[in-house]
């Protein structure tokens, strides 16, 4: 089995009552460098800073399912969000 593999994953958004468009922002960092990062306008239709903030964090979990998640590899990732 490969050595443990650790990843700090921070989201935020940014979205504009008046127009409802929202934007998100993705980092992912292991062994204390940026090893990706995104940021994106929010292709859904949302209402609110908070429906933002839960895609921002949804799209996060897509990305960690889709790209870094590995059988047979020791992992932990902490997922960091400001969402109240």
């Amino acid at each position: 089995m490969e050595q443990e593999k650790a990843y700090e994953i921070f989201t935020d958004e940014s979205f504009d009552d008046e127009t409802k468009i929202g934007t998100y922002a993705i980092v992912i960092i292991q062994e204390k460098k940026v090893i990706k990062s995104i940021a994106k306008k929010c292709n859904i239709q949302l209402e609110s800073s908070t429906e933002c903030e839960v895609f921002a964090i949804f799209r996060a979990i897509n990305i960690i399912e889709g790209s870094l998640l590995k059988k047979k590899t020791a992992q932990k990732f902490w997922l960091r969000t400001d969402c109240s």
